[in-house]
C-alpha cells in the first residue's frame, strides 16, 4: 500500500517537473507545473504521515504482548535494531518531505531554495551520514569475514 502512494506520488511529481520544465522551456509560467509537483510532495508526506502512525500503533500493540517481550532478540538485538533503523529513517525522510514540501509552495525563487545551508543542512547532510554508516557497515562486514577464514 505505502509503496504504490510512494509510487504514485513519484509520478505525480515527475509530471509536475517535466510540465514546469517544458513551460520553462517555452518561456512560459512554470506555476501550474509547480503546483503539481507540490501536490505529489504533500501526497507523499501525507502518507509517510499514516505510514507513521500505523507502524506506531502497531509497535504500542507489540510491545504490549507479553510474547513480544518474552524474546531474547527483541529490544537489544537485531528486532529492536530494524524498529530503531525504521524510526530513524521515517523520521529523516518526514523531515525531507516537510522541507521540500516548505521549498516548494514558496515557488522557484523562495527564501528556502535560493538559501543553501537549508539545503545542505536537511539533505546534503543526511545523505552523508547515511554514506558513513554504509561504509561502516561494508568495513565491519568485511572484518567480520576476514577473521571467519584466517
Amino acid at each position: 500500500m505505502f509503496c504504490t502512494a510512494d509510487l504514485v506520488a513519484i509520478v505525480i511529481q515527475a509530471v509536475g517537473g517535466g510540465s514546469a520544465a517544458v513551460a520553462l522551456a517555452n518561456c512560459e509560467s512554470s506555476v501550474t507545473g509547480t503546483h503539481i509537483m507540490l501536490a505529489g510532495i504533500v501526497f507523499q508526506l501525507a502518507s509517510m504521515i499514516v505510514f507513521v502512525l500505523l507502524g506506531l500503533d502497531f509497535l504500542r500493540k507489540a510491545r504490549r504482548d507479553p510474547a513480544y517481550a518474552g524474546k531474547s532478540n527483541v529490544e537489544g538485538g537485531r528486532v529492536g535494531l530494524l524498529v530503531w533503523s525504521l524510526e530513524w529513517a521515517s523520521f529523516w525522510i518526514l523531515v525531507r518531505c516537510i522541507y521540500r514540501s516548505v521549498e516548494l509552495a514558496q515557488g522557484w525563487s523562495g527564501f528556502t531554495i535560493t538559501h543553501e545551508p537549508f539545503f545542505l543542512c536537511l539533505d546534503v547532510s543526511r545523505a552523508a551520514l547515511l554514506h558513513v554508516m554504509g561504509v561502516a557497515r561494508q568495513r565491519a562486514q568485511a572484518d567480520l569475514v576476514g577473521r571467519l577464514f584466517d
